[in-house]
């Protein structure tokens, strides 16, 4: 439904489409010149009315066709963003693996992220990998509060602690730390034995 009135029937139906300047001086020729200011305005006005409607259905089309895709990006950006992708390259080998030892979520970058640790495995997103790996190679150290005779080298295959340690480090920002009952244990295995 045009928002326009329907002028069929009227002294308007006689006006062909003016699109320019052109049509405009065509339209004086063929139909005689036109008779006073007020009927060129009319005109001029009718025509421009006709293109801007025209432009704008387009670009409300071309509108609807970028938010639709502006969607698509971004419902691909959030599944490529929360991909875990595991350390060895294969997200696949993870599938089957038994819950975690432990899920540090949160920031990097402005990005939220995650990474998640079994022995000997680790799943995360490259960049947050990449932070690890400089953090062992600057030989970072832990230290407790309460214990600051007793600190822990930063590592990526060492004691569960260490690991967490470092993966947390990595993060910009922590957001939350699922812990698992056997990583639990070990901790305190490793400090009371």
């Amino acid at each position: 439904m045009s928002p326009f009135p329907d002028w069929s029937g009227t002294a308007y139906d006689a006006i062909p489409p003016v699109e320019s300047e052109a049509d405009l001086d065509r339209l004086s020729c063929e139909e005689g010149p036109v008779v006073n200011g007020l009927d060129e305005r009319r005109v001029r006005a009718v025509a421009v009315s006709q293109r801007l409607f025209t432009n704008s259905n387009a670009l409300l089309d071309v509108a609807a066709q970028l938010r639709s895709r502006a969607t698509e990006l971004r419902i691909a950006a959030s599944h490529v963003r929360f991909r875990a992708v595991s350390h060895d390259g294969d997200p696949a080998s993870w599938t089957g693996q038994a819950a975690p030892w432990f899920t540090v979520r949160g920031v990097v970058d402005g990005r939220p992220t995650s990474a998640r640790w079994w022995p000997g495995h680790l799943a995360c997103e490259h960049e947050v990998l990449q932070r690890m790996h400089v953090i062992v190679a600057m030989d970072e150290r832990f230290t407790a509060p309460w214990a600051a005779a007793t600190d822990v080298a930063a590592s990526l295959d060492g004691l569960p602690l260490a690991v967490l340690l470092t993966v947390m480090r990595a993060f910009s920002r922590v957001t939350s730390i699922d812990l698992s009952v056997a990583l639990i244990s070990d901790i305190d295995t490793s400090h009371h034995g």
